[in-house]
């Protein structure tokens, strides 16, 4: 969108409408396959508000899991202790705030951390790694959604059965058992959390030379294994039905 191809570096910008490719006159433009995150390790000129956002989205993801486990009624209750209302709109609010203040918290130490190793600014190591970020901020995200789909698919047949008028069978609306579930969704965040390690990897062999590069992925792997870890208990605690 209002972007010139030759000089593009990212995709962000483009929803593959494809006036590009068919306005060509030499046929120079067209779609590829890339490896996975490879987009995220090539940007030139990475923009702190986008890095911002990557890792908000991991707080987001955070609270969307929280509200679907069973202890979030006792969270709720805490914190409608701590803050004197049972104004729902309030207490989640600050829910909000705080899972989303975890992960900014998090990657500004890492980032500290990595400007005694690298000399480039907080500012500088925030925006060039919270990129790395994305690919655990969607596989939580889809995981978390599996067990709306694997645990509750069914329910859109008894839907459809009841809307005309059928009787709708006495049943569990799972798809699959719940320890299936489970597993799919560690698989999911495993393959998240490697893929975000190897973006980290490649932001860190792209942007400096030999010895600070190893020195600079340290900090960040650490933080992904740790986003990572607390996206797996999240999902061995006990999730909550709520159609």
């Amino acid at each position: 969108m209002f972007e010139f191809p030759r000089v593009m570096e990212t995709n962000a910008e483009c929803n593959i409408c494809g006036n590009c490719a068919k306005s060509c006159p030499n046929d120079s433009i067209r779609l590829t396959l890339r490896v996975p995150t490879k987009e995220l390790w090539f940007i030139r000129k990475p923009k702190l508000e986008e890095a911002f956002l990557a890792v908000v989205i991991m707080g987001i993801v955070f609270i969307q899991n929280v509200t679907m486990l069973q202890v979030w009624s006792s969270l709720l209750g805490s914190l409608e202790q701590m803050t004197g209302t049972q104004n729902y709109a309030i207490t989640f609010t600050i829910a909000f705030l705080i899972a989303m203040g975890i992960p900014i918290g998090l990657l500004s130490i890492a980032a500290l951390v990595a400007r005694k190793l690298n000399g480039d600014s907080l500012a500088q190591n925030f925006a060039k790694f919270g990129y790395a970020i994305i690919p655990l901020d969607v596989a939580g995200h889809v995981a978390h959604n599996l067990f709306h789909l694997l645990a509750e698919g069914k329910a859109v047949v008894y839907t459809a059965l009841a809307f005309l008028g059928q009787t709708v069978p006495d049943a569990s609306p799972a798809l699959v058992d719940n320890a299936t579930i489970q597993l799919l969704q560690f698989a999911l965040i495993g393959l998240g959390a490697a893929l975000s390690v190897y973006t980290a990897y490649r932001i860190a062999h792209s942007n400096y030379p030999r010895g600070k590069n190893w020195a600079t992925l340290v900090p960040f792997a650490i933080l992904i294994a740790v986003l990572g870890v607390v996206n797996l208990y999240f999902f061995m605690l006990p999730m909550a039905m709520r159609m």
